[in-house]
């Protein structure tokens, strides 16, 4: 019990941060090809199959601060998709592109990891992720289009503790956007509304289970032929369904951004906001504040891509009320001859507000807060020998994570650190037809 309650609230203070490291690591950089023409399924419809495998050396399975564990893992994504072909390749009777009426596509995916070897007795737990989507899109070319999606995802990682069990999380959204594009497109309105349901699969994390409700509008204005300036206002509706004994206020996050994209050269895109945020949570801290960012692409040559993104902003995090943020990253992606080469570095500074230890009921004048720093490097080369969808890639991760505070657990069970390096290398090969 007490390695379960150590695991589950280290997760909850290590999960914002780690999630945003990881979703930069998993995955094939931007600019790489991942999928090919297809299998036609007439003259419309096409199956897209793929499956990757990699051998993935991890200095430390568990997150944790002494680098106790480390392991070789096997990991296997297959994946497939059904999908309307690419309007440039549906031509009409007298050879010119046809555009679509209505695009479709349906695809899912796993990602499973099966550990080959660990230093310790006892292998990690293997970890199998889901992946589901769909998407119908009707009149995607006219003045008026509707788009009706539903995704899916199962989360799932090794626990902050050395466990024979995951932290597994199951996240699915599902949702409507309507695109109105009067006259000659110059002036765009998107409305969207989107449903969703995030729960764990872990006891001790029932309490972060939530239903959330999504509505977005955004008014675009295209006053030069490539660069446009919009306004966005979005506001969430997060409930928890399990609060009872714990402290877990429901929140009503808004913002309104105003902001200005396009081409400031051939070579030079951007895109900067800025606007007014608001948690509206219903107990507890609540931020009231700014939201900034600016996102810069520069293509010095045709096959070479330079990022830079900075963005300040507030989380609805699972450790205490809500976090402020700043995050900033930068990245190159440069195709050689057959070879493509992408880097990627990332800091992110998240301050925690409003933190209870687990266990223990506390006024609310004895919240804690916490200050994490985030750093991500990615490398990664992708070398594709034969076709354009078949690739065989060598990469390496690093993430890394520094509080200014232990995490308090409670319950006379005294504090766990929050602190941890991890060290990945992995060699793969990926199928995407």
């Amino acid at each position: 019990m007490r390695k379960l309650l150590v695991a589950a609230v280290a997760a909850c203070a290590l999960v914002p941060a780690n999630v945003y490291a990881q979703s930069m690591a998993v995955g094939a950089a931007p600019a790489a090809k991942v999928e090919g023409r297809g299998i036609a399924l007439g003259e419309r419809l096409v199956l897209h199959l793929g499956i990757g495998a990699e051998l993935r050396y991890d200095s430390n399975v568990f997150y944790e601060d002494t680098n106790t564990t480390m392991g070789l893992a096997l990991r296997l994504t297959p994946q497939f998709a059904i999908a309307t072909k690419n309007a440039q390749r549906t031509l009409d009777s007298e050879g010119n592109p046809a555009p679509h009426k209505v695009d479709f596509r349906f695809g899912g995916g796993l990602d499973y990891r099966e550990w080959l070897w660990a230093n310790t007795g006892n292998r990690p737990p293997r970890q199998l992720g889901v992946n589901a989507n769909f998407a119908l899109t009707l009149l995607p070319s006219g003045p008026v289009s509707i788009e009706i999606f539903d995704n899916y995802l199962r989360s799932t990682q090794p626990a902050y503790q050395a466990v024979n069990f995951n932290l597994d999380r199951d996240i699915n959204e599902v949702g409507i956007r309507l695109r109105i594009k009067p006259g000659g497109g110059r002036l765009e309105l998107q409305l969207g509304y989107a449903f969703g349901i995030d729960l764990w699969e872990v006891d001790a994390l029932k309490s972060y289970d939530n239903f959330y409700h999504h509505s977005t509008i955004r008014l675009l204005w295209k006053f030069l032929p490539k660069t446009s300036v919009y306004v966005q206002g979005d506001n969430y509706v997060y409930q928890y369904r399990n609060t009872a004994g714990t402290f877990r206020p429901n929140g009503y996050p808004l913002r309104v951004i105003a902001g200005l994209n396009g081409l400031l050269t051939a070579k030079l895109s951007f895109d900067i906001f800025g606007g007014y945020a608001n948690g509206f949570y219903e107990s507890g801290p609540s931020p009231n504040t700014g939201t900034a960012g600016l996102a810069i692409t520069w293509r010095p040559y045709a096959l070479g891509s330079l990022n830079f993104s900075y963005r300040h902003d507030f989380l609805n995090t699972l450790l205490g009320v809500y976090a402020d943020t700043d995050n900033v990253q930068a990245s190159y992606a440069q195709q050689i001859w057959r070879f493509l080469a992408y880097l990627r570095v990332g800091y992110q500074n998240t301050r925690y507000k409003g933190i209870i230890p687990a266990g223990v009921a506390m006024p609310m004048g004895a919240q804690t807060e916490r200050n994490d720093n985030g750093f991500t490097l990615n490398a990664r080369v992708d070398f594709y020998a034969y076709k354009d969808w078949i690739a065989l890639s060598l990469g390496y991760d690093f993430n890394l994570i520094r509080a200014d505070k232990d995490i308090p657990l409670g319950m006379g069970l005294g504090t766990a650190s929050a602190n941890f390096n991890k060290h990945e290398v992995y060699l793969g090969l990926s199928v995407r037809y």
